[in-house]
């Protein structure tokens, strides 16, 4: 391990997964939390099937997490109604999901749940430090570090040695404004408003349980969230009034909503916000790094936000590590920005076009006629349903793709690597992402016979012979163009690097040509 830590600024799920992947790749870290962890509103909700990937990948407790979110049966629609309990005008069907594309359909999980598995997970790690209550204030840049200065919250001061520095301290990132890093894209497209409260709306909801209610003509335009229908809740508003309701004003506002008027419900936040998108003009500066909501400002429109700010931890940790333990240079972090800029601003992009879609929702009454229903509800399909985009996005030269909702397996280079479905004799039915070494690159072939001599040695690389044993769907072979004289290359982060030739080799590592020779 380095001499000096990583330290990460901010224990969100992206400061957290980012802490938990360094130490896979076997990097020590210090993550700094200003505050004190407890219970916060619910703002993140939607793990999606790449996020699930990473995780199951690095080990983590998958199976805590899919028992700790929403059941199945509770989420899959967005109904538009009168009110809660009144008529239903409409529906569209939210991410239904299976696993042709994925072994790991999206979950619905409240962020504070999915932090405490992270937290829970980062405690039985001795490699990561957890400092509570630490507020980073500064850093200076050297040849050989980053010294940081910070403040605990008794007000002591002190100084952290590292070997980079990583900002993952949110959309008012003190890290991002310490570079002098600007952000650009839309700013204060709406005011909205978030009600977090607790009540158990089972017995109205009856038989028609959903992700999503939006309310048509309610006094204050919104949408109830079900994080769990059973106990949590938010209504969130997209277009707020100027003023901070009261609490009594925001009871009758649920009540009214709801459509029930002597409800047991519990206020436990209201929290008012400016919708925007926008993403960082820059993701690096030297040895401190951007990463998560520091770098990019979605919508709540699609659920890209948190699970950009993992999958930007993904790429990010094995290259640290690459760099930290010696097998590639300085330059291969040069390809963090270049590969994860792209992705933030195509999410931004659409981000922004799910939202152009709610005030044609907004705008619907009972007096609306079924065109007018349909029209906005069909508006909205794009913003319940994104698998292309969660899982199809790419490194590669080419454009993001332009789909959002119907993925297209690729074996292009920089794209995910498609799962499929594969049965072996030794270990049963696996999924084909399980193939691949996450601290390593892994050369896929269909013989035993070819082994390519590696331009570096100590690359770390595992060599996996694609079994003619194996049950493998022929369409997986043939989108990877995997056949028995050619060889398909995949990165830590289960991207594609390269297809390899009996006597190409030489073409290999297009997207990490800094490393070490």
């Amino acid at each position: 391990m380095a001499s000096e830590p990583v330290v990460i600024v901010g224990a969100g799920p992206t400061g957290l997964m980012m802490a938990l992947l360094l130490a896979r790749q076997g990097i020590r870290s210090v993550l700094l939390e200003r505050t004190t962890l407890e219970p916060r509103a619910p703002k993140a909700h939607v793990l999606n099937p790449r996020s699930l990937e990473i995780a199951r990948a690095a080990e983590l407790d998958v199976e805590r997490m899919r028992a700790s979110a929403t059941s199945p049966e509770d989420d899959r629609w967005a109904l538009f109604v009168t009110t809660m309990t009144g008529d239903e005008i409409g529906r569209s069907p939210y991410e239904r999901q299976d696993d042709t594309h994925t072994p790991l359909p999206r979950i619905n999980i409240a962020q504070p749940r999915l932090e405490q598995i992270l937290i829970d997970a980062i405690r039985t790690k001795s490699c990561i430090e957890l400092r509570i209550g630490h507020q980073w204030l500064s850093a200076e840049q050297s040849a050989n570090g980053v010294v940081s200065r910070v403040r605990t919250d008794n007000g002591s001061t002190y100084l952290l040695r590292a070997s980079y520095l990583l900002g993952a301290d949110g959309a008012g990132s003190t890290v991002r404004k310490a570079l002098g890093i600007e952000l650009e894209g839309t700013e204060d497209v709406s005011r909205c408003l978030t009600i977090h409260f607790e009540a158990n709306l089972r017995p109205l909801v009856v038989d028609r349980p959903a992700m999503f209610y939006w309310v048509i003509g309610a006094p204050i335009p919104g949408i109830f969230i079900a994080y769990d229908i059973d106990n949590t809740w938010v209504y969130l508003s997209f277009s707020a009034p100027e003023h901070l309701p009261t609490t009594e004003e925001v009871l009758d506002l649920l009540r009214s909503t709801i459509g029930k008027d002597d409800l047991d419900l519990k206020v436990r936040h209201v929290i008012p916000w400016n919708l925007a998108g926008r993403v960082a003009t820059r993701y690096r500066s030297d040895r401190i790094f951007l990463v998560g909501d520091a770098c990019h400002s979605f919508p709540p429109a699609g659920g890209l936000g948190m699970n950009t700010g993992i999958q930007d931890a993904h790429n990010l940790a094995w290259k640290l590590a690459a760099v930290i333990h010696g097998w590639a240079d300085r330059d291969l972090l040069d390809t963090y920005e270049a590969e994860r800029r792209p992705v933030a601003l195509r999410n931004a992009e659409q981000s922004l076009k799910n939202a152009e879609g709610i005030p044609a929702v907004s705008a619907l009454s009972d007096q609306s006629s079924p065109a007018e229903v349909q029209a906005a509800v069909d508006g909205m399909f794009d913003n319940f349903n994104s698998l292309a985009m969660q899982i199809g996005f790419t490194y590669g030269n080419g454009p993001q793709q332009s789909q959002v909702s119907v993925y297209q397996p690729s074996g292009r280079v920089g794209d995910r690597m498609p799962h499929a479905w594969i049965d072996t004799a030794d270990r049963g039915r696996i999924s084909s992402l399980d193939l691949l070494d996450d601290q390593r690159f892994t050369l896929l072939t269909r013989s035993p016979h070819y082994r390519w001599k590696l331009i570096n040695p100590r690359i770390p690389m595992i060599h996996v012979c694609v079994s003619e044993r194996w049950h493998v769907p022929h369409e997986w072979l043939e989108t990877m163009m995997l056949t028995r004289n050619r060889g398909v290359l995949v990165r830590p982060d289960g991207h594609i690097e390269s297809h390899l030739g009996p006597d190409d080799f030489e073409m290999s590592f297009q997207l990490t040509t800094s490393l070490s020779s």
